[in-house]
């Protein structure tokens, strides 16, 4: 994504005479400049089912957690404990939710 970040050089004048010989009644132009944001790319998981891209896809948004094998170690434990089922407990147990 590509914003546009406008600078307005500054004008001075010292004791009644112009800095640098810029003339008091020459408007300041205004300058774009192209400000590049960089983004981190992110991790997909193709063959995953829907619990887990969406599991794969929050860690990313909402931690700073970057490095494959940390987010891959992470869904392992997930799949190990509950198989992506949010509603199971210790024991295999299904439990209503409520929240």
């Amino acid at each position: 994504m590509i914003k546009t970040l406008m600078i307005t050089p500054l004008l001075f004048s010292i004791s009644g005479s112009t800095f640098l010989g810029i003339d008091d009644k020459v408007k300041p132009t205004v300058v774009p400049i192209p400000v590049i944001e960089f983004k981190e790319p992110t991790w997909k998981l193709p063959d995953g089912t829907f619990a887990e891209q969406y599991v794969l896809e929050q860690l990313q948004e909402h931690t700073r957690i970057t490095d494959r094998n940390a987010l891959a170690t992470i869904l392992g434990n997930i799949k190990s404990e509950s198989n992506f089922h949010p509603n199971i407990c210790e024991g295999g147990a299904r439990v209503p939710y409520d929240s």
